[in-house]
Formats: structure tokens, C-alpha cells, sequence
């Protein structure tokens, strides 16, 4: 395979059980760089549980996840974002006692470089990296349209600034793969419209993006290909026409034939 036929992310055999319960089961699928892949499935087909295995919340039963060619499925989640990947969370993940861009700089420091010495004594080093913090976290911000609230309280934000101001965390560890999960859930239309103009942004700009998402109009609507779950196992995968036509797809989750996206 050459380098430039050679996917981001490949998953190989996965596998994760619980006791005696099975929540992803040999699943195999790649991720080109470049590429917008959603992944899909009703409630239970394990598309949380892939997530949290990708991100290394969760160790694999069985199977292998390669970045770059190199596995990655050991590493702990702090090492997996230092290589580049990044995740928001359905639950957001935010801090409420915080101003926004404080709670970006928390995505921004796994860039950092100098130790606790560094900054205890507030060497130059220290300085610098304060400063990049910093700038890196405006920019950020900035990318996701909020800009004009970094330094508001964070518990001000609405629910949709509150999703965007997820993302722009996400993105101030530099990531070259964001891992969404559920990017548009409990979002009104407008704030739907306005996280898949910033999706196809970020896209645009060469970050590879790896969505869960229920919004099948959105899906439909960003997504290059499409991986289909149902009870931890691939059921289908292909481009948006293709998983629309899909017999298994249409009777495992959208529940009849007359499904129109």
C-alpha cells in the first residue's frame, strides 16, 4: 500500500465485550485522510462504545487500531491526542466555573512543552508557552464563531454555543482526525445548520472528521461515506446513496422503506 493510498485511522477485527455482552463484534473499517465518515446506528449499536475504544476510554477485547500504519489501541487517551486525534462527548464535557477560553486552554495544554519546573518558576519557556496557550485558544475560538465570549462564564452559554465551544476545544489540540459524537443532538435547526457549515469548514481546512450522529439529514448532507451498525456489527458501509438503498440499513434503522432523507 503506498503512503498516499494509506488510511488515517484503520480498525481491524474489533471487539469489545462486557461480561457476557457483546457490544462491538469483529468490526473492521478505515478512515482515509480527508475524509468526513459518519457512523450510524439506532440506539445500542455500539457506536459509543467505538468511540471510547478509538479514543482509549475503553481497551479492545480483541483486534487492533492503527493510525498512520502504527497501532495505537495500547496507548493511553492523553498519548492518542498528542498523535492526533481529538473527541467531543454527547455528554458535554464542559467546565461551568470556567470562562469559555479557559476551558479551551485545557485542550490546548497537551501541546505544551515545558514541565511543572518550567512553570513554577516562571522561566521564559513558561512564558512562551502561556503566550501560545493563549493565542492558539483565541484562535479557536474564533474558528467556531465565539470569539466575542471568551472571556464570558462558560454556564452562560447557550446549549448550541456550548456544543461549539466542545468543538473548539477539540480543535486547539491541533488534531489531524476530530472524533464527533453526536455533534447536532437537542440542537434546533439553525444551530444544526451552523455546526454542519463549521464541520465542512474544518474539513476544508484538512482535518479528517468521524462523526456519530443521529440526524440523518446531516449525515446525508456533509458525509463522503457512511458506516452503518446495528447490535456491534457492520451491517453496511458506502457512500450516502448507498446506505440509503441499503435493505439491512433501512429495516435495522430507520424501520421501514419509505424513509426519505
Amino acid at each position: 500500500m503506498t503512503a498516499a493510498a494509506q488510511p488515517l485511522i484503520e480498525v481491524r477485527g474489533l471487539s469489545k465485550n462486557y461480561g457476557g455482552v457483546t457490544a462491538i463484534e469483529d468490526l473492521s473499517f478505515s478512515v482515509m485522510p480527508g475524509m468526513i465518515k459518519a457512523v450510524i446506528g439506532p440506539n445500542g449499536a455500539g457506536k459509543t462504545t467505538l468511540f471510547n475504544m478509538l479514543t482509549g476510554v475503553d481497551r479492545p477485547s480483541r483486534g487492533k487500531i492503527l493510525l498512520d500504519g502504527k497501532p495505537i489501541h495500547d496507548l493511553p487517551p492523553h498519548r492518542r491526542v498528542e498523535v492526533g486525534m481529538a473527541r467531543t462527548f454527547q455528554n458535554l464535557q464542559i467546565f461551568d466555573r470556567m470562562s469559555v477560553i479557559e476551558n479551551v486552554m485545557v485542550g490546548r495544554h497537551v501541546r505544551g512543552r515545558g514541565g511543572m519546573a518550567t512553570a513554577l518558576l516562571r522561566l521564559p519557556g513558561a512564558r512562551r508557552e502561556e503566550k501560545d496557550v493563549l493565542e492558539a485558544s483565541r484562535a479557536a475560538l474564533d474558528a467556531v464563531g465565539l470569539g466575542n465570549r471568551a472571556d464570558d462564564p462558560a454556564a452562560g452559554l447557550s446549549f448550541g454555543e456550548r456544543k461549539l465551544l466542545e468543538v473548539a476545544r477539540a480543535m486547539a489540540s491541533e488534531p489531524r482526525l476530530l472524533l464527533l459524537d453526536e455533534p447536532a443532538a437537542g440542537l434546533a435547526a439553525r444551530d444544526i445548520a451552523r455546526i454542519s457549515d463549521l464541520i465542512l469548514r474544518l474539513n476544508g481546512q484538512g482535518i479528517t472528521v468521524l462523526l456519530v450522529e443521529h440526524n440523518m439529514r446531516l449525515v446525508m448532507g456533509i458525509s463522503g461515506n457512511i458506516l452503518a451498525l446495528n447490535f456491534g456489527r457492520k451491517i453496511a458501509e458506502g457512500t450516502g446513496e448507498e446506505i440509503r438503498r441499503d435493505r439491512g440499513v433501512i429495516e435495522a434503522y430507520f424501520g421501514s422503506e419509505d424513509y426519505d432523507a
